[in-house]
């Protein structure tokens, strides 16, 4: 079908492609209707299952799609007697299969149409024509029954009170986003035919209908709760404590908001189908606290200007000192618990360090700091009561939000316990070189939940306590004194007892090397190239690698002084020839 005859369709439908993007609604609404529409969902799950199912299956052929909507046809109704909360959970259930349908209807008309095939796009739209007639009737059908719904809802919500008045009010505003949702499909409906050259006029005229009588009621609604809202404004101005008008000002706001919300998806439908939306984006721009191009011209967008001068002077007659008041306080009280946190930190700190020895660096360092940010935290929850911000709710959430984290942060859980368990049994102490998790380093700090060491090459290492705790700790500068292991080899040819005597000088010569425990100096082992001597004086742990590497270099320098041979590995290999004799075999191999 050539572009000219779809052209033409659309002229005659009445359709025109769409001017303006579309509306942005607020987010809080959305989240309360989407928490209404679980609800929803709870009630009849299995189509919900269906929606989601149906949203990530592929594209279906056109003769499962006919055999979708046969079965759509001759759905489950409720059963006779049932009361109206399953009346309703039925209808909502085939309300939900009958969008799902029409989701997988445009997608198969969306594939036609981009189909570089003629043929087949040919096939699919002669199939889906009979379609058509009997489902947009279904659609008239099922669109009338939900308003039915919502009209009995809105009724019933007047005669009932309290806990039972909301909850129909709920129910109700449940209803409406399933009809937005209806009206948005159809959108998707009439655009997917008219791609195609499908009939639209019967759907596009009930649409188009059903979306003006929602404006012009929408409107309604605005303009009117406005006026109640300005006469709750003067009164509330004449007495202001009276809860009675506060509240009933908050229900005008909130039914404002809630038809503004409403009215700008009606009118991202409207500018889809061509029609002019100047009125209905002139209330938006009003009532919108973000400005949109497609709702601004030059009448309107002076209006906003002065209604946002008259907006901006009332509150800084109103709230700005008390807010200004607020924020200073809140700054204030920041700063003094920054300020005490600190002198809690060096009093901690000077008192832990009066113990002496008794306590560990690390565990001195994390008392300190956990002191400081106690402080800090009770600093910040007065400051934040200065703002008007209510403490105890949250102080009141904190045990249930930490039974959550608690199945959340397992793995930090139980670095909190290792790190208790090292901070109690003190294994190793700031500034001890260590090695842990396979890795050697000098302690640095250490918190409840990781410990960072220093490796000698200078990288910093973080490393979980669970990691540390749960694996063999080595402390090397643990002790006061350490032995230091060393091993000289020599060859068979010298003596013994010279060796020895060298050795002793060498270590009695070393400052560092302790008397006590006495330096052990003894043949170790006969090995296949040299007699092995082992060196074990005993140093202050802090002279360890001094007294190692020197100790190394002297022996060296003094046996090569005293002519002590330290042996390379030697073999000796004998080469046989068969059938030759000495002689013959010696010249052979000197000539090789």
């Amino acid at each position: 079908m050539v572009c000219s005859e779809r052209q033409s369709h659309l002229s005659d439908a009445g359709y025109q492609p769409r001017k303006g993007a579309g509306l942005a609604t607020s987010g809080a609404y959305q989240l309360a209707c989407l928490g209404l529409l679980l609800f929803f969902m709870w009630i009849g799950s299995p189509s919900a299952t269906v929606a989601e199912t149906a949203n990530e299956s592929p594209a279906v052929p056109v003769d499962q799609l006919q055999q979708a909507f046969a079965s759509l046809s001759e759905s489950v109704q409720s059963p006779v007697g049932a009361r109206n909360d399953q009346s309703d959970a039925f209808a909502y259930q085939q309300d939900q299969r009958l969008l799902q349908f029409l989701k997988r209807y445009v997608r198969v008309l969306s594939e036609a149409s981009n189909s570089a095939d003629a043929a087949s796009e040919g096939i699919v739209v002669s199939a889906l024509v009979q379609l058509d007639e009997p489902l947009d009737s279904l659609i008239a059908r099922r669109l009338t029954g939900l308003e039915t719904r919502i009209e009995e809802r809105s009724l019933l919500a007047e005669t009932l009170s309290g806990v039972e008045q909301i909850t129909a009010e709920a129910y109700t505003e449940g209803l409406i986003q399933l009809r937005m949702q209806y009206l948005v499909t159809l959108v998707d409906v009439i655009e997917a035919r008219a791609a195609t050259g499908l009939s639209d006029a019967v759907l596009l005229s009930m649409l188009r209908e059903r979306l003006h009588h929602s404006s012009e009621a929408l409107l309604g609604t605005i303009g009117y709760s406005e006026s109640a809202r300005a006469m709750l404004v003067r009164q509330l101005a004449d007495n202001p404590d009276n809860a009675e008008l506060k509240a009933a000002l908050d229900l005008q706001v909130l039914r404002i908001e809630r038809a503004g919300e409403q009215l700008a998806q009606v009118v991202d439908l409207l500018e889809r189908l061509g029609v002019d939306t100047s009125a209905e984006r002139r209330v938006l721009l009003r009532q919108s606290s973000a400005v949109s191009v497609s709702l601004v011209d030059a009448t309107v967008l002076s209006a906003l200007l002065d209604d946002v001068t008259t907006t901006a002077v009332a509150w800084w007659q109103q709230e700005a000192f008390d807010l200004i008041f607020s924020l200073l306080m809140f700054i204030g009280i920041v700063l003094l618990a920054r300020l005490l946190a600190r002198l809690t930190r060096r009093g901690v700190a000077r008192v832990l360090a009066s113990r002496g020895n008794r306590m560990g660096v690390l565990l001195q360092d994390v008392l300190t700091r956990m002191a400081g940010a106690v402080v800090m935290a009770l600093g910040f929850l007065v400051a934040l009561s200065q703002l008007g911000i209510s403490v105890a709710p949250m102080l009141a959430g904190l045990g249930v939000a930490g039974f959550i984290v608690g199945f959340a942060l397992q793995d930090v859980l139980g670095n909190f316990a290792a790190g208790a368990m090292i901070l109690a049994y003190r294994p190793f102490d700031t500034d001890d070189y260590i090695d842990v998790a396979g890795v050697q380093g000098t302690v640095k700090r250490m918190n409840l939940v990781s410990t960072t060491i220093t490796t000698p090459d200078n990288q910093s290492l973080i490393i979980p306590n669970s990691k540390i705790w749960g694996d063999v700790i080595r402390n090397y500068t643990g002790q006061r004194m350490r032995r230091v292991d060393l091993e000289f080899g020599v060859s068979y040819g010298d003596s013994i007892e010279h060796v020895e005597a060298i050795l002793s000088d060498i270590i009695a010569n070393t400052p560092e090397v302790l008397p006590d425990p006495p330096p052990n100096i003894r043949v170790h082992r006969l090995g296949e190239s040299s007699v092995d001597f082992i060196v074990r004086p005993w140093v202050a742990t802090e002279h360890y690698w001094d007294v190692y590497w020197r100790l190394q270099r002297e022996v060296k320098l003094r046996f090569d002084a005293e002519g002590i041979c330290i042996p390379f590995p030697q073999r000796d290999v004998h080469h046989y020839y068969e059938g030759a004799t000495p002689d013959v075999a010696i010249k052979n191999l000197n000539v090789d």
